[in-house]
C-alpha cells in the first residue's frame, strides 16, 4: 500500500514541477517569441519540411487541407492495421498474442480511425501491449492534428 501512495506522489510531484516549464515554453512557442530550443528544433524543422515539400509561408487551400487530411488518415489507417496483422513478430508481446483475423484487424483499424470504439473482442487477449500503445498513439495524434 505504501508503495502505491510513493507512486502517486511521485506522479504528482513530476506533473507540478514539469507543467509550469511546459506551459512557458508552448506559450513562447505559440506567441512565436524565441526559446532555448529554438537553436537545435529550427533547424531540424527546416530540414523536415524540405524533405516534405512545405513552404511554411504559403497557407493551404480548402482542397489541399482535404487531400492532406485523407493521405494521413489512409496511412494511419495502413500502419494500424499492419501493426495489428504483425503484432505477433512485433516486440513488446509479453504473452505472445498472435495476429488476429484480418477481418477483426480491419474492423479495429477503421474504429481506431473513425473514434467509434466499436470492440468486438477482447483487447487484453487480441491486441498486445505493442499495438494497444501504438495505435491508440496514432488516434490521439489523428485527433489533436485536426485541431
Amino acid at each position: 500500500m505504501l508503495q502505491g501512495f510513493v507512486q502517486i506522489f511521485l506522479t504528482l510531484f513530476l506533473v507540478v514541477v514539469s507543467v509550469p516549464i511546459a506551459g512557458r515554453y508552448l506559450a513562447k512557442v505559440f506567441c512565436m517569441e524565441r526559446t532555448w530550443l529554438d537553436a537545435v528544433m529550427n533547424p531540424l524543422e527546416r530540414l523536415i519540411y524540405l524533405f516534405i515539400g512545405i513552404e511554411p509561408q504559403k497557407s493551404m487551400t480548402g482542397r489541399e487541407y482535404a487531400i492532406a487530411v485523407l493521405l494521413s488518415d489512409t496511412a494511419m489507417a495502413v500502419l494500424a492495421l499492419l501493426l495489428l496483422l504483425f503484432q505477433s513478430l512485433l516486440p513488446l508481446n509479453p504473452t505472445n498474442l498472435g495476429m488476429p483475423t484480418w477481418d477483426t484487424a480491419l474492423h479495429t483499424t477503421i474504429s481506431f480511425l473513425v473514434a467509434a470504439d466499436l470492440q468486438h473482442y477482447v483487447p487484453e487477449t487480441t491486441m498486445s501491449n505493442n499495438s494497444n500503445a501504438l495505435i491508440s498513439s496514432l488516434r490521439m495524434f489523428k485527433h489533436l492534428n485536426r485541431v
